[in-house]
């Protein structure tokens, strides 16, 4: 399928290969192909997660996720949850860092995929957007997105020679196409912009302590400055991560308790929780 620099009609009119740009679209069979292989590769960060992540989180908190204190929190609990994230610092490092991993190819899965769709249609995409929400009169797609547009056949006549049969192609999967990929465009960009943002976000949680005893004040709701930053001075940023999950999948008050735990856990070097370990 061929498309013309026509103005008005693009795909219409004469043939003069030697004076026209002519572009050659031939993605058409592709589509649908090219979206279930995106789809697969968007699942792949998560997929792979998923196998490091191995339900960790979900365990540790058997039976004490939701927003309502749960009647399996007690003091074994807590002191079994602080023991825990203060004795596994190279496994909670590790955890993190893959975790970064994940959220890196989150990033450069978006930009590969732009430049891999704006490569799919004749490098018409990374401006598409922008063209699309500008435009006055003329569709700046309808090049590569023609409802009509001319197409050439080519069969053996009666004598043996090539005959060529210039048609008129109508093209009304074209309409959606054009939808499909504006949203798709969208979408990538802002996914862009989280990704970028997230990746901004982790590497403060990571080299950057104040960051994390403000998101631990935050988490807590204003507990004292000073217990914080003893918090975050004393437990790796790996630990510091387990920490901060476990804030969200449970209740506010188990949460508070479980960080005055730790805090005392530091101040008496976790003799008196060990013990309690012990007994149980």
């Amino acid at each position: 399928m061929k498309t013309l620099t026509d103005d008005v009609l693009p795909g219409l009119g004469q043939v003069m290969e030697k004076f026209e740009n002519v572009n050659r679209q031939s993605y058409y069979q592709w589509v649908c192909v090219v979206f279930c292989m995106q789809a697969m590769i968007f699942y792949l960060p998560r997929f792979l997660w998923k196998t490091w992540e191995g339900g960790r989180l979900k365990l540790l908190l058997t039976g004490l996720p939701g927003p309502i204190q749960s009647p399996n929190w007690n003091t074994v609990t807590r002191d079994r949850l602080i023991h825990y994230l203060l004795k596994g610092r190279c496994a909670h490092n590790i955890y993190v860092v893959r975790y970064s991993i994940c959220e890196i190819l989150n990033f450069l899965n978006v930009i590969g995929q732009i430049y891999f769709i704006d490569w799919f249609i004749t490098g018409n995409f990374s401006m598409y957007g922008i063209a699309y929400a500008s435009y006055s009169f003329i569709n700046p797609m309808t090049r590569v997105f023609p409802k009509l547009t001319k197409c050439l056949y080519r069969k053996y006549g009666p004598s043996g020679s090539i005959q060529t049969k210039d048609a008129l192609c109508i093209l009304p999967l074209n309409v959606l196409n054009e939808k499909f990929f504006l949203v798709l465009w969208y979408w990538l960009f802002v996914l862009l912009l989280v990704s970028f943002c997230s990746l901004i976000y982790r590497a403060l949680f990571l080299f950057v302590p104040k960051f994390r005893v403000y998101l631990l004040r935050a988490q807590t709701r204003n507990v004292d400055t000073r217990k914080a930053r003893l918090i975050v001075d004393n437990i790796t940023y790996g630990d510091f991560f387990i920490l901060y999950k476990i804030g969200k999948n449970i209740n506010p008050i188990m949460y508070k308790e479980l960080v005055f735990g730790i805090h005392d856990y530091i101040i008496n070097k976790g003799k008196s929780y060990n013990k309690n370990i012990d007994e149980v």
